[in-house]
């Protein structure tokens, strides 16, 4: 929101039990973007915990994300 008027949307993979963000991302490695983007969504909405998932070719990686 700006100046009380809708200015963009977030859409979110998953939210779990009304209270954590699940963001999934297939890549190499963790990028600043894609934690950015998590913490956007955490002020947007006012929840707290995010997670970061992101699979690789050989294992699923994960961050946990406070607000």
């Amino acid at each position: 929101m700006f100046k009380e008027k809708l200015v963009s949307k977030y859409y979110f993979d998953f939210l779990i039990e009304d209270k954590i963000v699940l963001e999934v991302k297939v890549s190499k490695d963790f990028y600043q973007n894609d934690i950015n983007q998590i913490l956007a969504y955490l002020k947007t909405n006012n929840y707290r915990l995010g997670i970061l998932g992101i699979f690789t070719s050989e294992k699923l990686n994960y961050r946990r994300i406070l607000n």
